[in-house]
Formats: C-alpha cells, structure tokens, sequence
C-alpha cells in the first residue's frame, strides 16, 4: 500500500491532472504552496504561487510534491511580497518579541497600533523607540487596521 504525500506551504508542486473545475490550474503547472485549504464542500485545495508570480489553486488529489522551498523559490516570494507592499511612515512607541507598538504619522487619529514583526519589513525589528522611518506592510494588513 502506498502511502500519498500531500502538498503543504512551502513544497513545491506540480500539476499532474486535471480539476473539474474550469478555474483550477493547468497540467504541468508548478509552483510554490502557501497555502492549503477546505472548501465547504470538503474539497482540499491547494493554493500555490509559479515563477510568474502568478497565484493558482488546484485540488491536492491533482497534485504532486516535487521538492522543497530553495534560494530560488525564496527570492521569488520575497518579490512578490515586495511587490505587494505598502509603505507606510510610522514612529516606533515600544516594542514586543513579536510585534512594534507604532503610530503611524500620515494618520495620527488612528492612535497607536500593534504591527507584527512577521507581517512587516525587516527595518521595523531594527528601529529604535521614538524613531520614525518608511516601513514596508501588506495591502490586506493596511486594510484591516484602517490605514488605507
């Protein structure tokens, strides 16, 4: 009896078959998961990033695990997250382990706001308390926290 490796964030995969669905991946396809989730009809999907920077999806029946995250796959990621990014003027207020207490200059009326270290650009670790400087975040983040 074999025994299936599934895809999981961070394999590399490629597309071996083809979904129902008329949205879902191309054989051949390959790419970088970052992420693996179940739809409401219970169908596991697999969500991954290619070369082009492009994000796609399949189910993970119709995928096969080819290797694991590399400097190649990291570098692609890092520009798409990059890419992605807004940046925003923040003044440091104090800081966790994980995350900075910030205030964010364009919009004083916000008040102060926790930023997690993981979500933002490598500077914020690295700024001293009272500083102000351009930090890096997500769009999604911005959104949520009202930035934008």
């Amino acid at each position: 009896m074999s025994q299936e490796i599934y895809p999981k964030k961070d394999d590399i995969i490629e597309v071996v078959k083809k979904s129902r669905s008329k949205h879902a991946a191309k054989p051949g396809e390959t790419g970088l998961v970052y992420s693996v989730k179940m739809n409401d009809w219970g169908t596991v999907k697999c969500f991954f990033m290619t070369e082009q920077q492009e994000k796609k999806w399949a189910t993970i029946k119709s995928c096969k695990v080819i290797g694991k995250i590399d400097q190649k796959w990291r570098r692609i990621l890092k520009e798409a997250q990059e890419k992605e990014a807004l940046p925003v003027i923040m003044k440091v207020i104090r800081k966790s382990k994980n995350a900075a207490l910030v205030e964010i200059v364009q919009k004083p009326k916000l008040g102060e706001l926790w930023i997690p270290f993981k979500c933002a650009s490598e500077n914020l670790r690295s700024i001293e308390n009272s500083q102000i400087q351009f930090v890096s975040i997500p769009k999604w983040l911005a959104q949520s926290k009202k930035i934008v």
